[in-house]
């Protein structure tokens, strides 16, 4: 069954599904949760993938929103922390080249955490997307300087001796929206 207006096709049923659903419209949505706290040493000769999504389009021109959510904290003196959101090995959105300063999704605010951590949060909508084969999101972190200061995923600074030092929950989540 097809559906046109204008002579322009919009939308066909078949035995594979709908393809076609109209734009701006919610097709799929995928998520991933993260309950357990991590903890490491960042470093900025590689990224550290902190949580990732595979997903796969039902649509080849739709788009895909990406929401993350995530507790995070880090206990570096020297420093700070960037994020980058990548589909694969291709980053989804990052700030413009300038001269030596690095390029990043999002910087991390820890101005009013002390020893809690702070939720970063963040929607990017990706427009490249062509095809329906399987990509897969992932959130990673790397260092701002060469300190190489710990970082702490759903807890923070992750002991036990102070009562406030809780533990939460992260999320990733894709829905992939008609273009």
């Amino acid at each position: 069954i097809k559906f046109s207006t204008g002579g322009v096709e919009r939308m066909s049923i078949t035995n594979s599904g709908v393809t076609g659903a109209g734009g701006g419209k919610i097709l799929q949505v995928v998520s991933t949760t993260l309950t357990s706290a991590s903890t490491g040493t960042m470093s900025t000769n590689g990224e550290i993938t902190v949580m990732s999504r595979t997903y796969t389009p039902t649509v080849s021109s739709s788009n895909a929103l990406i929401q993350v959510s995530l507790h995070l904290d880090i206990n570096n003196a020297y420093g700070g922390m960037f994020l980058r959101l990548l589909r694969d090995s291709t980053v989804v959105s990052q700030g413009d080249s300038a001269g030596i300063r690095r390029q990043c999704t999002i910087v991390p605010d820890f101005s009013n955490t002390s020893f809690g951590g702070a939720l970063q949060s963040f929607t990017i909508l990706d427009t490249a997307i062509s095809g329906t084969s399987e990509v897969t999101y992932k959130l990673n972190l790397f260092d701002e300087h060469s300190s190489g200061g710990d970082y702490y995923v759903n807890s923070g600074r992750d002991t036990n001796n102070i009562e406030y030092n809780l533990r939460s929950v992260s999320t990733l989540t894709v829905f992939e929206v008609g273009a």
